[in-house]
């Protein structure tokens, strides 16, 4: 019979060391997904000795790597799982029931041969003969990156590299959080301090710029035995809007009388209407302290609007501590 998307279910689960896999039985937590692409990847070695003959020789297993990545609807508890994968909890206030979260990226390694906190992800798939279990360990994520528009709700997706298989069959009945998703008309977004209403679409994304290493002395499994940082983080933004204004591209020309030396806040809020504690939403922040403009496109496409295509850097600031930092309010304690 065949399987289907939705009879596809994960979970998340972190490790308490690197190459362990987590505890799915007990600390799994089920992530609702749009689309996902786990799966391991073994590509072959080909014999490149002459033997007399066209024909290439004998293929052997070579490096093989669990790689795969996540896109999900953005939800007030399952998202501090996510975030957690790719940025590190700095702090947690409690108000009653309420919980407000702050996340930013790592400024150290978690483990020696894990930049980022090693994860266990379970894919379960069910199939004519019952049920087909990949326990998936010591992935890292390389990146996150956050994107809504206006009609849609806040959408992200999350990279994973230089994962096992343990080829194990534990299994866990999903339990799926039913709090409700981010949406566009939640959103308030600000560039400068100034309240930007007429932004059509945005897209923030956050580059760890990760490598999977395999090493000789690997026991013989050709599974990876490190992931490292291969370059720079980085941080990028992208925003669609009407071209109501000059103000964003007198920011950046750089030419206005008092122009943003060191570059302009950018924040994007999502508020929503139910509220766990009394005058408390759930919400969700992104904040970049430090953004610089680098490309401003406004073309006459016809007679209709006129639409700006604004791209930016998102930098480090020196002030702030970080490039990026994402604030999380809900009623889940940790994380």
């Amino acid at each position: 019979m065949p399987v289907y998307g939705t009879d596809i279910q994960l979970a998340i689960c972190f490790q308490n060391s690197y190459n362990t896999v987590g505890d799915i039985t007990n600390s799994a937590q089920s992530i609702a997904v749009i689309n996902e692409s786990f799966n391991a990847q073994q590509p072959l070695m080909a014999s490149e000795n002459l033997r007399n003959r066209v024909d290439r020789g004998d293929a052997y297993a070579g490096a093989k790597e669990v790689t795969g990545e996540i896109e999900f609807e953005v939800v007030p508890k399952s998202i501090g799982y996510l975030l957690r994968t790719c940025l590190n909890r700095t702090s947690s206030v409690q108000s009653d029931s309420l919980y407000n979260h702050t996340f930013q990226p790592e400024t150290a390694l978690n483990q020696p041969n894990s930049p980022m906190r090693p994860v266990t992800i379970m894919k379960r798939i069910p199939n004519g003969q019952g049920i087909s279990t990949n326990n998936y360990y010591n992935l890292n994520a390389s990146g996150i990156e956050f994107s809504c528009e206006a009609g849609g709700f806040l959408k992200a997706k999350v990279p994973f590299i230089g994962g096992r298989n343990d080829n194990a069959q534990v299994d866990i009945t999903p339990s799926y959080p039913t709090d409700d998703p981010f949406t566009f008309d939640q959103c308030s977004f600000t560039i400068g301090g100034n309240a930007v209403d007429y932004i059509k679409s945005f897209t923030v994304s956050i580059d760890e710029s990760l490598e999977t290493k395999h090493t000789l002395c690997d026991s013989g499994d050709h599974w990876p035995n490190r992931v490292v940082r291969g370059g720079f983080r980085t941080g990028t933004i992208n925003c669609t809007l009407s071209f109501d204004n000059s103000s964003e591209y007198i920011a950046f020309r750089g030419d206005a009388a008092s122009p943003p030396p060191l570059g302009q806040i950018v924040t994007a809020r999502f508020t929503q209407p139910v509220e766990p504690q009394s005058g408390y939403p759930y919400t969700f922040l992104l904040y970049m302290p430090k953004v610089k403009w680098e490309s401003f496109e406004a073309p006459t496409q016809g007679a209709g609007e006129i639409e700006v295509s604004l791209t930016g850097r998102l930098k480090y600031d020196n002030s702030a501590g970080y490039m990026f930092s994402s604030t999380l309010i809900n009623t889940q304690s940790a994380y």
